[in-house]
């Protein structure tokens, strides 16, 4: 299983989404997800979205991807540590 998830993980965790070893599905669905965390999902981006999932599925997505947020919201709020070794680096905190 490790081998299969691997190169999504990191296609996914680069600094810009590298579509090569996701199917357009999922190459929209971490680009949507991505809008959501920054709070920009661009026009063009949406309708992407809406000519591939269906209502239903874009609201899955969009509470997938903000409950996810929310949680790194909260991480961020209690200054949780980054786990050793983890493949998705933390964002800098602001300065104080």
């Amino acid at each position: 299983m490790r081998s299969v998830v691997e190169p999504i993980e990191w296609a996914v965790f680069e600094p810009e989404v590298n579509p090569e070893p996701l199917s357009r599905r999922q190459y929209l669905a971490v680009r949507l997800s991505d809008g959501i965390a920054r709070h920009d999902v661009p026009d063009g981006l949406f309708e992407e979205v809406r000519n591939e999932f269906s209502t239903r599925e874009i609201v899955g997505l969009c509470m997938a991807a903000s409950i996810a947020h929310a949680g790194h919201v909260l991480n961020e709020a209690v200054r949780l540590p980054q786990a050793e070794g983890v493949a998705c680096p933390l964002p800098p905190r602001k300065p104080q």
